[in-house]
């Protein structure tokens, strides 16, 4: 955790949702280039939690997000208890300028 947080406030924050480790949101996908990542915290049904996923590779790049043509990200919106599936399917490197 982060350094000068107590027990209890780390406890409070990952109740809520917060991030107190981003590290445990990173994975490696598999031989067929899957990644599930069960660990993330949902929102309710009335109002769920925005993510942002991104995914890279040496070879290939994340599509530039819906919402901001200059970035290379995808948001989510998760619920608690509730599966989200979400698939990124990836361009070759110098496909797509940012922006365009």
């Amino acid at each position: 955790m982060f350094a000068g947080w107590t027990e209890e406030l780390q406890q409070r924050m990952a109740a809520a949702g917060a991030v107190t480790d981003p590290t445990r949101y990173r994975k490696e996908t598999n031989n067929e280039g899957i990644v599930r990542i069960l660990t993330l915290p949902g929102g309710t049904k009335d109002n769920p939690r925005t993510e942002t996923v991104s995914v890279w590779h040496d070879d290939y790049e994340q599509p530039a997000s819906d919402d901001n043509r200059l970035r290379r990200r995808t948001s989510v919106q998760l619920v608690q208890g509730e599966v989200t599936e979400v698939t990124i399917v990836m361009d070759k490197k110098g496909t797509k300028v940012l922006g365009e």
